[in-house]
C-alpha cells in the first residue's frame, strides 16, 4: 500500500494519524501495522520506527487506529505500510490517514 506517500524537501518531524481496516485473516492471525521510512523513490524501506503487531478478531478481520512520529529528511518518504506473514493474503479495505502534521526542527 503506497497511495500517498508523505515528502518534504527539508528535515521534519511527522506525526501520523491512521484508521486502518483488514480482513481475510483467520481468527487471531498476527499483521503488522507500521509508519515505515523509504527511500525518496519508494524502492527500499529504510526502517519501520513505528511498527505494531496485532491479532485479528474472531470474524477474520481488524480495525485499529495507528499512530506514530517520526523524523524525515529530504531523501525520505513517510508511509503506512501493513504486512501480513500468514499464507493467505490479508485484504486491506481501509486506510483512512487521519493526520498527517509536519514539524519542522
Amino acid at each position: 500500500m503506497d497511495r500517498r506517500p508523505v515528502t518534504y524537501g527539508g528535515q521534519a518531524t511527522v506525526v501520523g494519524d491512521a484508521l486502518v481496516h483488514v480482513s481475510g485473516l483467520r481468527p487471531d492471525d498476527p499483521v503488522d501495522i507500521m509508519w515505515t521510512r523509504m527511500t525518496r523513490d519508494g524502492t527500499a524501506v529504510k526502517d519501520d520506527p513505528w511498527r505494531v503487531t496485532y491479532r485479528a478478531a474472531p470474524d477474520g478481520s481488524l480495525t485499529v487506529s495507528f499512530s506514530g512520529q517520526v523524523g524525515i529528511a529530504a531523501d525520505v518518504r513517510f508511509r503506512l505500510r501493513v504486512y501480513s506473514p500468514n499464507p493467505v493474503p490479508p485484504t486491506v479495505s481501509e486506510a483512512t490517514t487521519a493526520r498527517i502534521t509536519l514539524l519542522s526542527y
